[in-house]
């Protein structure tokens, strides 16, 4: 049986349940109130133990946790940091390829301005060139006329007339200037704008 095989394996170590009940008994009534006491406050103590024990574990698990509750959000406002700079970062560089784009057209379009006023003015002139041959009458508009026969008065209407035209050349060339002058300084109230616009954009990066 199996008590037989136990009492084998164990030899002179071997008790029955009977006599382990018997000797429990025996040293139970042997214990003292001291003992007694003395038990009851370690178990008193050990259970103490095991409570403190078990509200540091709660206290430590709810600080653990707090710290990956924390950990999370810190993780996600990086997330949220990461994408408003990206957004900012984006909307500088489109702010920043309109303000070139912007430069570049209006520099064309000046030089176009200028262009377009200097061939008109060479136009004008060099058609007005030829009126220094021919007299002009003083009446409004003007009849030209080239007479046949040089004389002492055709010659000195000539000279008139060729001097009309170059006080009207200069005339033309200093209204040709100032409107040169004009097309610049718009540009260049232009640039001046976009480049403080440049750099207020620049400064909300």
């Amino acid at each position: 049986s199996d008590t037989e095989v136990l009492k084998e394996a164990l030899g002179d170590r071997y008790r029955p349940q009977e006599a382990d009940a018997v000797a429990r008994k025996r040293q139970l009534s042997a214990m003292t109130d001291a003992d007694t006491r003395r038990s009851k406050r370690l178990f008193g103590g050990l259970v103490g133990h095991l409570a403190s024990a078990r509200k540091n574990f709660e206290k430590d698990e709810s600080k653990l946790r707090q710290r990956e509750e924390k950990s999370s959000e810190l993780k996600l406002k990086r997330e949220e940091t990461l994408k408003r700079e990206s957004r900012a970062a984006a909307r500088h560089r489109m702010c920043e390829a309109k303000y070139k784009d912007q430069a570049r057209r209006d520099e064309i379009l000046t030089d176009m301005r200028r262009t377009e006023a200097s061939l008109l003015h060479a136009s004008w002139k060099a058609s007005h060139d030829v009126l220094r041959n021919v007299i002009r009458t003083s009446t409004e508009p003007s009849l030209c006329w080239v007479p046949a026969v040089s004389t002492p008065m055709t010659d000195v209407l000539l000279t008139k007339s060729a001097e009309r035209v170059d006080a009207e050349l200069a005339l033309g060339a200093a209204r040709c200037e100032d409107e040169r002058r004009a097309l610049q300084a718009a540009y260049d109230q232009r640039k001046q704008r976009r480049e403080e616009a440049q750099k207020r954009n620049d400064e909300r990066f």
